[in-house]
């Protein structure tokens, strides 16, 4: 899989955090642990 197919799994949801982890990718794993940091403030969430 090339960086390009593996981001756009990511958008896609075709790929999970562990599968992230498992391919490398640690810019995907980033993008996840962002989201996950994201989700978890409710003052982010509400501003957004």
């Amino acid at each position: 899989m090339t960086k390009a197919e593996k981001w756009l799994a990511y958008f896609a949801k075709q790929i999970d955090e562990e599968e992230a982890s498992k391919m490398g990718e640690a810019a995907i794993s980033s993008a996840f642990d962002a989201v996950n940091n994201f989700m978890l403030s409710e003052e982010q969430k509400l501003a957004h």
